[in-house]
């Protein structure tokens, strides 16, 4: 069976993104972003503070309806310093995808 053929796989992803300005930053950002919420997924964004901003506007206008997103618990935002020192243990980085997994789970 092909991954995502079987109605009880998930599938997710997680990505790095380069940019050259925060436009393209929101652009790129975004539409992943978009596409999870448009299919009742969960968006997670981990930026700093006017990244975040600027991606929740670019969502917005776009059509996603973040306080409804929000309150379902699938738009959930993070503070990349935060985030960045919360996976840190004992001078050590924690995998990224178990701190997310905890995230999510909650």
């Amino acid at each position: 069976m092909a991954p995502g053929s079987d109605p009880g796989h998930r599938t997710s992803a997680h990505s790095v993104l380069f940019y050259r300005d925060d436009s393209e930053l929101a652009a790129r950002a975004g539409e992943p972003l978009l596409g999870a919420l448009t299919r009742g997924g969960t968006a997670i964004v981990i930026a700093t503070p006017a990244h975040r901003e600027l991606i929740g506007r670019w969502l917005t206008a776009a059509g996603a309806d973040l306080a409804a997103a929000t309150a379902a618990g699938r738009y959930l935002t993070r503070d990349a310093r935060e985030t960045m020192a919360s996976l840190m243990v004992g001078g050590w980085n924690m995998t990224f995808g178990k701190y997310i997994t905890g995230k999510i789970q909650r």
